[in-house]
């Protein structure tokens, strides 16, 4: 988890399992995108990608997927206050 500029925290999940082709990498990216479904996903990250943009915003949510080796999700999500505001 890193604190990226304004107040932006950028957290990585991943491992090495198999992966996925590249032309499935591109499907699932074109999906999230255009904030639709995800055909055949069969995992919640259009679920979690589309609340994150619903609840915070355009800048943040599922930023870039990888893994034709192992699989890469980068999220982006807002730096809360104690109090559950967003920072600036």
């Amino acid at each position: 988890m890193t604190l990226l500029d304004a107040g932006v925290v950028h957290v990585r999940i991943a491992d090495d399992g198999p992966g996925c082709s590249a032309a499935r990498l591109q499907e699932i990216q074109a999906a999230l995108d255009q904030l639709r479904n995800i055909e055949n996903h069969g995992i919640g990250l259009n679920s979690v990608h589309i609340r994150l943009v619903n609840s915070y915003g355009n800048a943040y949510g599922v930023r870039r997927v990888v893994g034709t080796r192992g699989f890469r999700v980068d999220l982006h999500l807002p730096r809360l206050t104690g109090t559950g505001d967003q920072s600036a």
